[in-house]
């Protein structure tokens, strides 16, 4: 089973968890010595085009023409991306819904290509939880092309059933301080405001369900969506979601939805989606990376309790502190040379004696770099998108 899957879906046992960890930020290691010695040996730098995927491409997508299905889209601290489709069955078959795991996606310039895509049944939902239960079948392959970043489409060939196909997207979503335009709150002195440092974008599970799990999309400090991939009574997928009110470090959804009715593909009918009513839901944060998650149905096949919710991914750019650092006592400080587009929270990496600073909350696409044998700051071409 690959190492990532097992972050991404299971995540069992500690020892595992941190396997992956582990793996995840030496691959994102070596990719940034990889890009930033380009960069640094190429010459000045070339905008992508029409698009370039950055942080602001996390959330919700959707065909216009196909609404009750969709994608959630994650884009990772280490380049990466994960997408979870949420769908429904082919024709005939006995489950009425589905969903779609992509995981370990490979962006470049406008694209994301998930070769590592699975599907799972298997597990009761609620008390009768097995993670043993869970069963993985490889689906097939995803990619998505991006014109904007609201706009886009995508290709998929699929399992037995499934079939292939291609859809166009719009944005259904956009997430809490990750607009691509580069919008951050700010307080008054030019610093991120305090609202913007808790920022709960996500996925998590609870580790002994490994196999079920939820995302979470925060729209503002006030408001917050959440979907939950999981299973029915009979060992089938299930999909939940719903929009609830954020306040503090607490996420109530009252009247989160069970969309049935309708097929995949060329079955589907958006006509045909039923919004069921399933019950409510609720997080209570703890701290950035944990939650006490309370639920409530009356369905068929689905019940009451509580769990205990772990972060599983951690989205590029979505803060979040649990307490901020005070400032120290004591020390000195020295004056460097001054930069020629004063920044704040860049991205800093050193190579060769020379450090890169990108991106800010001042310029968002400013590249400048400074020569420590000289200590001479330079200007560099412009990054291809925003960052910060």
């Amino acid at each position: 089973m690959p190492r990532q899957l097992l972050c991404l879906l299971l995540a069992l046992i500690a020892p595992t968890a941190s396997a992956c960890l582990l793996h995840r930020a030496q691959s994102a290691l070596e990719h940034a010595k990889g890009s930033i010695a380009e960069f640094a040996g190429g010459g000045p730098a070339k905008a992508l085009t029409p698009a370039w995927v950055g942080p602001g491409y996390s959330g919700s997508w959707f065909d216009p023409a196909r609404a009750g299905e969709g994608f959630t889209l994650q884009i990772l601290e280490d380049g990466s991306a994960v997408v979870v489709w949420f769908t429904f069955p082919p024709a005939g078959s006995t489950a009425r819904q589905s969903w779609i795991l992509g995981q370990n996606g490979r962006v470049s310039a406008n694209r994301i290509v998930f070769e590592d895509v699975y599907t799972a049944r298997g597990a009761r939902f609620g008390a009768a939880f097995n993670p043993a239960d869970v069963a993985l079948t490889r689906w097939g392959r995803l990619e998505f092309t991006f014109t904007s970043c609201t706009a886009g489409a995508m290709t998929y060939q699929g399992a037995a059933g499934f079939g292939s196909g291609a859809h166009t997207l719009q944005r259904l979503t956009t997430l809490d301080e990750l607009d691509c335009n580069g919008v951050r709150r700010l307080n008054d002195r030019g610093a991120r405001a305090i609202t913007s440092l808790k920022n709960y974008a996500g996925a998590f599970v609870d580790p002994s369900h490994g196999g079920e799990g939820w995302v979470i999309e925060p729209f503002s400090p006030t408001q917050a969506g959440a979907y939950w991939f999981t299973y029915d009574g009979n060992g089938e997928q299930a999909w939940l979601l719903g929009i609830g009110t954020l306040n503090g470090n607490r996420l109530r959804i009252d009247n989160a939805l069970r969309p049935l009715g309708t097929a995949f593909g060329a079955g589907f009918d958006a006509s045909r989606v039923d919004r069921s009513s399933w019950g409510n839901v609720e997080f209570e944060f703890d701290a950035c990376n944990s939650a006490t998650v309370r639920y409530g149905s009356s369905a068929t096949g689905f019940d009451s309790g509580t769990l205990r919710a772990q972060r599983l991914t951690k989205l590029a750019s979505a803060t979040c502190l649990d307490a901020v650092r005070p400032a120290r006592a004591a020390g000195t400080w020295s004056m460097g040379p001054r930069m020629p587009v004063p920044e704040a929270e860049i991205a800093v990496a050193l190579l060769d004696m020379r450090i890169y600073a990108a991106g800010g909350l001042v310029g968002h696409r400013t590249m400048q770099l400074l020569d420590l044998a000289t200590q001479a700051w330079h200007r560099r071409e412009q990054l291809p998108a925003l960052r910060c």
